[in-house]
């Protein structure tokens, strides 16, 4: 490409924008009454010709249309636009217009899927209207942050970035700034010290661990390297960094039988094994003129084979980095003498090349692992070797998404806290029939045995201390998440078409919980609450919305807004809507195309109404047709709504469309009842529920008044017990079971369980504890009272803890309270187990796990158990669970390098052993052991000896 030096030209002009007198024909800009100074650089350099956007139409969308001059754009969809405050339009701007980030990627001219590294690059960008209201970010080959440089001038700024190893950079508004930004005159230079890394893998090609299907197991990296700076480079290296997906057999030692003996041969000392990792010494490297005619000229090349592991990702690519070190001198000013210069030599990197290689669908498992604190190999194949770290989620939707192999994908997620990345418009992309589990342990388990409730696997948009995403997960077309936690979003938790949603905690929103459009969705088993909109928003014309055995509460606005579908709700809670207070209805239906069908839901304690219904009756299409789609709401408690009111719904008669159903102040028609519904926890005498707890009592009004006509099959109540017990089913999310048979009040209620969760445990001694002791202020003879001589002994009192409030126990908490606490320990509900189901043991899945390591219980004394690097061989054998180290076979099956190093590892091991032989007492047990450790040792060294023959 043609290089021009040339001298940046200072230039001023007044911003055209909003705010201005404009032309008839002028074009809005990023501008406001600003008067935009070009403000040059700090210093004149060498840039390529600039990439103006005049190249092609106003409107074009950018992508890799520059690919041939070696960038990539990227971010929020970027286009070329007019902008009426920028002299040099058209430009470059994000979606929405001058708002959206602009990402660029560098790559090689030659092979646009190669990405390359920069020593500069510059832009012009603007019109600014306050300092400090859009960074420029630039970041290396890994993605890593390099640094960062905020707008310091109004008007139009020129960006000058110059550093080693630039791969890629972002440009977005950091403060609010309704004008936003453009940019315009693209330019940067490459490394002046070239490197490239080439496999030998033909195009097309893929390799595999599985030798002999006519795919490659191995690779030959060849990588070369041209100084063209003008210096001579010193103390210069070139590191290969491996992936892990790859071996190299000639880097680790070997054994050989010399004389009978067992020889270890080292293997290749450039290679490390710690860092996985091989290294060139080069020493000097002159520069050399990069001849145009001549481009091949001046290169220096070396070569290294390595084999293809089970690390090797299917459908993936194995990533292998290259870069070049060395000392890079200039020339300064000398500080004592102003007159003359010294030379200083700083040692960086130089350049950084890339290779990918295509590896082969070679294992037909869809299974993606996600563990936060996994510590393998991060390959996502296995437990043992989960993707990792808070942003493990992430990479395994990054697999379900680019992987040659297909798919769909299951992704299995244990506990943690996920992170879909650090800026606000990251977010989890689940690919389109995808699906993700949660509520797995730490180190996993079988499918049949994880528990979300106890193992919580988090899907947080809490990406800083004052930063939410907008979108925490986005759902693709017929995908499912499945027993995660999705929380602090900024617009949505959860967002897409067609999906479905099971076992999950969606909360803490800023706005909505689930918010879907244009498609069916289905919501089962979650708990959707305190998000600061709706819990569930669905518009969609014609299509379903199906919620069942969920609990959707404390949300600000709608517990379950509906537009134009249909909503089937059924076995589910609404409760506690509109905290906002401005008349949302716990359920809104609007204009639904076929009737709604409200079947066994408790909607009470909402702060407006229970139901709101609006049809214009014409959502056929058919303008003739004003038909009304009414809803079938039957099985229903609707009660303690609308501040207590006798209005529960509004838009149709309650007493024409609600049957067999508990409903205030209702027309005891069509098998309508108005009597209070009896919930077992109850906070006033009017009966009103408490709001931790929605089951009705065993002896409630609502039990059994269920309609006999409908079909119960396969439908569950809310706590997923059988949804028909009894003669008839009951009113409510809520079916009473009995513990003993005969449906007493112990089946359902307990007064000591203060937090109405159904168990009495911890969490109701707490206040027993906390106020042992202690004395009730009001006690009306406390002048007699030497207790009263402590002060301190009504601070503590809690009137929770005073269980026995008869008799001298009546005003202090004492032993009489633990007596009577004592007699109800560990109580259950009925309805607890199948509530919360949590499996107190593990039952870990011996398929998952790769490996397990050979633990050996010594009979050694505590002086002797410094033979504790026996673990480290131990590890090195990485035995399988049921092998035993005295099978003469085992050796067999471990590769030379292995072998070497477990000869290396008993070696040390007789060394350690020897030294303690020298401080054992004479014919102490100890010493004894001992010996019989040295004979173990030579025993499995002949055995290795013999596998070698």
């Amino acid at each position: 490409m043609k290089i021009v030096r040339f001298l940046l030209l200072v230039f001023s002009f007044v911003c055209l924008g909003k705010g201005n007198i404009l032309a008839d024909n002028a074009i809005p800009g990023t501008g406001v009454g600003v008067t935009c100074q070009y403000h040059e650089a700090s210093a004149s350099t060498i840039f390529e010709l600039p990439i103006t956007f005049s190249e092609m139409k106003v409107g074009t969308h950018i992508s890799d249309q520059y690919a041939g001059l070696g960038i990539i754009f990227g971010g929020d969809d970027p286009y070329i636009d007019e902008d009426g405050s920028t002299p040099t339009s058209p430009v470059l701007s994000g979606s929405p217009q001058f708002q959206g980030d602009i990402v660029a990627f560098f790559v090689s001219q030659d092979n646009p899927s190669k990405h390359v590294t920069v020593d500069q690059f510059s832009f012009d960008a603007g019109c600014f209207n306050s300092i400090s209201s859009t960074i420029v970010e630039w970041y290396d080959i890994n993605g890593n942050k390099l640094g960062e440089q905020y707008n310091s001038k109004l008007g139009i700024e020129h960006f000058l970035i110059e550093e080693y190893g630039i791969a890629s950079w972002r440009i977005s508004i950091s403060n609010h700034d309704p004008q936003g930004f453009v940019i315009d005159n693209v330019n940067f230079s490459y490394s002046a010290v070239l490197l490239t890394k080439e496999d030998d893998v033909d195009d097309g090609g893929c390799v595999t661990p599985i030798d002999g299907e006519g795919n490659d197991n191995d690779i030959m990296y060849t990588i070369c390297w041209k100084n063209t700076t003008g210096e001579t480079l010193t103390n210069v290296e070139v590191v290969d960094r491996l992936p892990i997906g790859v071996d190299y057999p000639a880097g680790l030692d070997s054994l050989e039988i010399i004389d009978g003996e067992l020889v270890t041969i080292p293997g290749d000392p450039a290679y490390s094994i710690e860092e996985h990792t091989y290294t060139w010494e080069i020493g000097t490297v002159d520069s050399v003129v990069n001849d145009p005619n001549n481009p091949d000229d001046g290169w220096s090349c070396v070569n290294l084979e390595v084999e293809v592991n089970e690390n090797a990702v299917p459908g993936m690519t194995l990533r292998n980095e290259v870069e070049i070190i060395g000392a890079y001198c200039v020339e300064m000013p000398d500080p004592n003498d102003p007159n003359s210069t010294l030379t200083r030599c700083f040692e960086k990197v130089l350049a950084v090349a890339v290779e990918e290689t295509p590896v082969c669908c070679w294992d037909n498992s869809s299974v993606i692992y996600v563990s936060e604190n996994a510590v393998g190999a991060n390959t996502g194949l296995n437990w043992t070797d989960a993707y990792n770290t808070e942003y493990g989620l992430q990479m395994a939707l990054e697999r379900a998404s680019g992987s040659a192999c297909g798919g769909p994908f299951t992704i299995y997620v244990a506990e943690g806290i996920y992170l879909p990345g650090t800026i606000e418009s990251a977010f989890f992309d689940v690919p389109d029939d995808a699906e993700i589990y949660g509520g797995f342990p730490t180190k996993g388990c079988d499918f049949a045995n994880r528990n979300p409730k106890k193992y919580e696997s988090i899907l947080s948009g809490n990406i800083g201390e004052y930063d939410s995403s907008f979108t925490v997960v986005e759902m693709g077309l017929g995908s499912t998440i499945d027993g995660v936690t999705v929380s602090d979003g900024y617009d949505y938790n959860i967002h897409g078409y067609e999906f479905t949603v099971n076992n999950c905690i969606v909360s803490n929103c800023l706005h909505y919980g689930i918010y879907a459009e244009d498609g069916n969705v289905t919501i089962t088993s979650c708990l959707i609450k305190n998000n600061g909109a709706d819990g569930i928003y669905h518009e969609s014309l014609g299509s379903e919305l199906n919620v069942s055995n969920s609990w959707i509460m404390r949300n600000e606005k709608h517990g379950i807004d509906v537009i134009y579908s249909t909503p089937y709700i059924k076995n589910s809670i609404i409760s506690e809507s509109d905290l906002a207070e401005e008349g949302r209805a716990g359920i809104s239906i609007d204009n639904p195309l076929y009737s709604p069908v409200l079947h066994n839901l408790t909607v009470a304690n909402n702060k407006s109404l229970a139901v709101a219904f609006v049809d214009s009756g014409n959502n056929s299409g058919d303008p003739n047709d004003v038909s009304l789609d009414y809803p079938d709401i039957q099985n229903c408690i609707i009660y303690y709504n609308n501040n207590n009111s006798k209005q529960q719904t509004s838009g149709f008669d309650p007493n024409t469309y609600i049957a067999y159903s508990c409903v205030q102040e209702c027309v005891e028609i069509n098998n309508n009842i108005k009597a209070i519904p009896e919930f077992a926890y109850e906070v006033n005498a009017a009966g009103e529920p408490n709001p931790e707890n929605y089951h009705i009592s065993a002896a409630s009004i609502c039990v059994d008044k269920g309609n006999p006509n409908l079909i119960y099959n396969d439908q569950t109540d809310y706590d997923n017990e059988n949804r028909l017990e009894g003669l008839y089913v009951d009113l409510g999310a809520d079916e009473v079971h009995s513990c003993s048979g005969d449906y007493t009040e112990e089946d359902t209620f307990n007064s000591f369980d203060y937090n109405a969760d159904g168990i009495i445990n911890l969490q109701e001694f707490k206040p027993l504890a906390y106020g042992w002791l202690s004395i009730d202020s009001n006690d009306p003879g406390w002048d007699n009272n030497p207790n009263y001589a402590d002060p301190n002994s009504m601070v503590q009192w809690n009137k929770k803890g005073n269980f026995d409030n008869t008799g001298t126990s009546q005003y202090m908490i004492d032993m009489a309270d633990l007596e009577l606490f004592c007699e109800n320990w560990l109580w259950q509900a009925c309805w607890y187990d199948s509530a919360n189901n949590v499996e107190e043991t593990e039952a870990m899945a011996a398929a998952t796990q790769s490996v397990t390591l050979l633990t050996t219980e010594s009979s050694l004394s505590a002086k002797t158990t410094g033979v504790a690097s026996l673990a480290r061989t131990t590890s090195t054998l990485m035995l399988a669970e049921d092998t035993v180290v005295e099978d003469d076979r085992f050796y067999d099956s471990l590769s030379n390098a292995d072998l070497a190093q477990v000869v290396q590892d008993f070696r040390y091991l007789q060394e350690n052993v020897l030294e303690m032989l020298d401080e054992c007492p004479v014919d102490s047990e100890d010493e004894q052991n001992l010996l019989d450790l040295l004979v173990f040792f030579d025993d499995e060294l002949a055995k290795i000896k013999e596998s070698l023959q």
